[in-house]
């Protein structure tokens, strides 16, 4: 995430606004990102906290590939 900050925020400077527009605009493009990503990291975090890996419940593995697939969805997209 920290190189696709790096290109978003070069592309808005590049652009011939003030630069307080340009790190508005730069907020405005990375917010949902970040926000998905501190999300889905912190959902991952707590199903791994409560999960118990020693039972035999399928759920783990029945939730995992949707999830995953959302992920790969929205990282797909440019930044």
């Amino acid at each position: 995430m920290a190189i696709e900050d790096a290109v978003v925020l070069a592309e808005c400077l590049d652009k011939v606004v003030p630069v307080e527009q340009a790190l508005r605009d730069f907020g405005a493009r990375r917010m949902p990102r970040a926000r998905f990503v501190h999300e889905r990291s912190r959902a991952s975090l707590v199903n791994e906290m409560v999960h118990d890996k020693t039972s035999n419940d399928d759920s783990y593995a029945e939730v995992m590939p949707r999830r995953m697939a959302e992920i790969d969805r929205v990282l797909s997209q440019p930044a």
